[in-house]
């Protein structure tokens, strides 16, 4: 299951989108899983890293409806981001402009979360420092793809690891370093005030 940094008891997101895990195939990539006992709808767009703005367009986004404790069928690659929106069914994933997603089903509506783009982070080269590598696991390798919520102040809220690097003590620490240094220029809402949003990242961790 995801690991999880936190700096607020409740997190402004899409409920069903904590089902969401994803599981490694025989081929290197990764398939989505519903670890819910109901049937969530899925939207997500596969974002190639030379294209940031893939996800800005609606005909790019993939549909899935992924039956309780079931995988889903397409195929995403580690080296892609993902942005994702899940709905508990009968409610609909609905794709709007920028990124942004609600639930079709008035019950279900959730709080529209637009995502931010690369772009929108103002200090990279000074998130990740060499002292967060943990000094008892200089010989652990790998990366960790995650997903933070950022405030309308564009501090980040939470951090979630979305795939593993294959230690949990290096996905806890990329976490954490992004909640505590990363900055972002805010999300906007369709009245262009800040808003909370969403980022997509990865953190590469190589043995000195």
């Amino acid at each position: 299951m995801p690991q999880r940094v936190s700096a607020l008891q409740s997190e402004p997101t899409l409920a069903a989108e904590s089902c969401i895990t994803y599981r490694a195939d025989d081929q290197g990539g990764y398939r989505l899983s519903n670890a819910c006992d109901y049937t969530v709808d899925v939207a997500f767009c596969a974002q190639p890293s030379n294209d940031p703005g893939l996800c800005l367009r609606t005909q790019s986004w993939i549909r899935e409806t992924l039956n309780a404790k079931g995988d889903g069928i397409q195929k995403v690659w580690p080296e892609q981001a993902v942005d994702l929106f899940a709905c508990r069914t009968p409610g609909k994933v609905e794709i709007l402009a920028s990124g942004m997603a609600r639930c079709s089903q008035p019950a279900s509506t959730a709080p529209v979360m637009p995502w931010l783009a690369s772009a929108s982070l103002k200090n990279p080269g000074s998130v990740i420092l060499n002292t967060d590598y943990p000094v008892r696991n200089h010989d652990k390798e790998g990366t960790t793809r995650f997903e933070l919520i950022v405030g309308p102040d564009g501090k980040p809220v939470s951090c979630t690891t979305t795939v593993s690097s294959g230690h949990a003590v290096l996905d806890q620490t990329a976490c954490s370093a992004f909640v505590k240094r990363a900055r972002f220029s805010p999300a906007k809402d369709a009245a262009g005030n800040p808003t909370s949003g969403r980022y997509k990242g990865s953190v590469t961790w190589k043995a000195p």
